[in-house]
């Protein structure tokens, strides 16, 4: 059932991102030579009225294939204006962020859903704390109540500076090791180094501070797109925060890719106990992974589709687009370091796995 879960997820995440290509496309009159879900041999496909749709062999991507993207043979010969290269630069930039778009309103629907079902949305404090424990990692570092913490650095280098205390709670129960704190005391700023420990009665490494009271907002059908948008946009901050850590040489130990996805969907999915619980954790993982996937693919990386935007408005502010040799040997070279990253990324996920 793992290898079904997974297929599904990622299916419905790739889908919907090559969809908004699609339906951005047909907008503004590109011409679509196929819409397809999955690589490799066609098993099904159907002909439009210009757009061949196809389920391809291996369901691990999909693609729309736009006139003027590529040039192959019999193809129908298409006028200038209805390629994706032959329209104003403002309406590419548009197709191309389009999948992105699709992948985060994907994230925010399935987020208010999620809310719904259980009724409240948890709105965390101000990374303020309430009361230090006596005797505790924290109480012997030196802590006190009302320390604002400002900063967090972890052994491996992974920097957070944290809005509320959401933020710190996700990423302590990765660490169980020393950190620095950089706290804020009467408008000074002091730094402490606190090693949690770990409390046989709780199973769980503490440090001993309490935040003050978490608010639960009462959710329904009618303010449940309001708050998943909050959701995700606090789930968004967290991911350009890991971003520009790992773009500053820190965390990459904690990346995650297809192997320890796999493993950890049908982990999670295998331990719902109701069909409703199984719903539950199939939502969260399907809008947290699109979320992932939008905001990966608006790195400014030209094989990505947000390098391609930043390509464009070079093209829009310039007036005149940018050579093919130079734009392919951009795609190509950041084609080999996405590759890099993807082999590195599966060598981390094998090494965890068998540890």
């Amino acid at each position: 059932m793992s290898v079904i879960y997974f297929l599904l997820i990622l299916g419905i995440i790739i889908l919907i991102h090559e969809l908004g290509h699609l339906l951005t496309a047909k907008y503004f009159k590109v011409y679509c030579h196929e819409f397809s879900f999955g690589f490799g041999p066609k098993l099904l496909s159907k002909q439009g009225k210009e757009t061949l749709y196809s389920i391809r062999a291996f369901p691990f991507g999909g693609f729309v294939r736009m006139a003027g993207e590529e040039t192959l043979e019999n193809d129908v010969e298409v006028p200038l204006d209805r390629t994706l290269n032959g329209i104003k630069p403002l309406k590419r930039m548009i197709i191309l962020l389009s999948g992105i778009i699709m992948n985060i309103i994907l994230a925010v629907v399935f987020f208010s859903l999620l809310l719904m079902m259980s009724g409240y949305f948890v709105k965390y404090p101000e990374p303020i704390i309430s009361s230090v424990t006596n005797d505790s990692p924290a109480d012997r570092a030196g802590m006190i109540a009302q320390d604002k913490i400002v900063q967090i650095t972890f052994s491996d280098g992974v920097i957070i500076k944290p809005d509320n205390f959401g933020t710190i709670v996700q990423y302590l129960q990765g660490y169980n090791d020393e950190a620095e704190y950089i706290i804020e005391r009467n408008n000074e700023l002091l730094t402490l180094y606190i090693t949690p420990e770990y409390d046989q009665s709780q199973q769980r490494y503490l440090m001993g501070i309490t935040m003050p009271d978490i608010e639960y907002k009462p959710v329904n059908a009618f303010n449940a797109l309001y708050y998943g948008s909050i959701y995700t946009i606090e789930r968004a901050g967290d991911i350009f925060e890991s971003l520009v850590n790992l773009i500053q040489g820190r965390g990459f130990k904690n990346l995650s890719g297809p192997v320890a996805i796999f493993q950890m969907t049908g982990e999670t999915m295998e331990s719902a106990k109701s069909f409703t619980e199984g719903v539950f954790y199939f939502l969260n993982i399907v809008a947290i992974l699109s979320l992932n996937v939008g905001i990966f693919n608006l790195l400014p990386v030209p094989m990505l589709d947000g390098g391609r935007v930043l390509l464009t408005g070079v093209e829009l502010i310039s007036g005149k687009p940018l050579s093919k040799k130079l734009e392919y040997a951009l795609i190509n070279a950041s084609a080999i370091l996405i590759m890099m990253l993807f082999v590195f990324i599966l060598w981390n996920d094998l090494v965890k796995l068998f540890n």
